[in-house]
């Protein structure tokens, strides 16, 4: 692995931490430039639904993007996808979660 690989390693896992983004359940790789986060969005502290998860995966995003080595980042969760408006959206949600608030998920795509 290249020095600036390691470097931009070091700034993702930096950013995962910032937004409470559990490294145990989230994967990631640098090769070059290009980001690959991958596995399961889990918040630490746990008490977040999934209106506000979104919010904090579009921050997550958009910090990750000005990180200055970053070409290109690739999202594989298991859990959220974003779909072509650059909207997250959740695929499965825990037992007694309620569901996001519509207008909530659509607020960040302006």
């Amino acid at each position: 692995m290249a020095a600036q690989d390691l470097e931009l390693s070091s700034g993702v896992r930096s950013v995962l931490a910032r937004h409470w983004i559990d490294l145990t359940k989230t994967t990631y790789f640098v090769r070059r430039g290009h980001v690959t986060l991958g596995g399961e969005v889990s918040l630490l502290g746990g008490g977040q639904g999934a209106g506000n998860t979104a919010d904090l995966l579009k921050a997550f995003e958009v910090e990750l993007h000005r990180l200055r080595e970053v070409k290109t980042v690739t999202f594989e969760f298991s859990n959220w996808i974003r779909d072509g408006a650059g909207v997250w959206i959740c695929l499965y949600r825990k037992p007694n979660e309620p569901a996001p608030e519509p207008s909530a998920a659509r607020a960040g795509s302006s």
